[in-house]
């Protein structure tokens, strides 16, 4: 059985055998999946909506669900999975909200260069300038597990926004551990556009709660 690590980035693991569930229609996504993959979808959907709901009450609003585009590329990210045994995937979603003093806040990237620097390990796949309503910072895609984890391959989806009063960081991250280095790599990448897809939706959903309080 393949293990699924899923939730916040400190993960709970998903290897104890799984109850049977109800059926899917086949919009879904989830349908063509095994019994396993259907669980470890829920509990990432379940996972995305905590985060979603931890922040939004933090700063006094409803949480938006992450709903059925959240449910249609997780169930695309686990079907393009290789059904074998010989390898470990996590996930894991943050997002952190704080409240601007005068004068706080350290000096954010500007190019792909500075997030580099600010994660040590990983390289930079795609840098850019956000501004909306008001509001601006990056967004930076990197690769590499990072400078503790050689045996494994990673993908970090780093957001920040910053608006009048509130800075905003949204993270995803993907790792994927594997005897085999160049393997891990190898089924990663087969993952990466469906895990930046998945990273620039709980993005703007984020953008927009924090952006709607404001």
């Amino acid at each position: 059985m393949r293990t699924w690590l899923i939730g916040g980035l400190a993960a709970a693991v998903l290897s104890a055998p799984h109850p049977a569930l109800g059926q899917e229609s086949p919009t879904s996504g989830l349908s063509e999946l095994s019994q396993e993959d259907q669980a470890a979808v829920r509990d990432a959907l379940d996972a995305l909506d905590a985060e979603m709901g931890r922040m939004a009450a933090g700063i006094g609003v409803r949480a938006p669900r992450v709903g059925a585009m959240g449910r249609t590329l997780l169930a695309t990210l686990f079907r393009g999975l290789p059904d074998t045994r010989d390898y470990s995937f996590a996930i894991g979603f943050r997002l952190k909200t704080d409240t601007l003093e005068p004068g706080s806040g350290d000096e954010e990237p500007t190019d792909a260069e500075g997030c580099a620097a600010d994660n040590p390990g990983r390289s930079v796949v795609r840098f850019e300038r956000l501004s909306r309503d008001g509001a601006s910072g990056y967004r930076c895609i990197l690769t590499g597990a990072g400078a503790e984890a050689e045996e494994a391959a990673g993908l970090v989806s780093v957001m920040v926004l910053t608006g009048a009063e509130r800075r905003l960081e949204s993270r995803v991250a993907a790792a994927l551990s594997a005897d085999d280095a160049a393997r891990a790599e190898s089924i990663l990448a087969g993952q990466r556009e469906t895990l930046i897809k998945l990273s620039t939706t709980l993005d703007e959903m984020a953008a927009e709660t924090l952006l709607g309080r404001e």
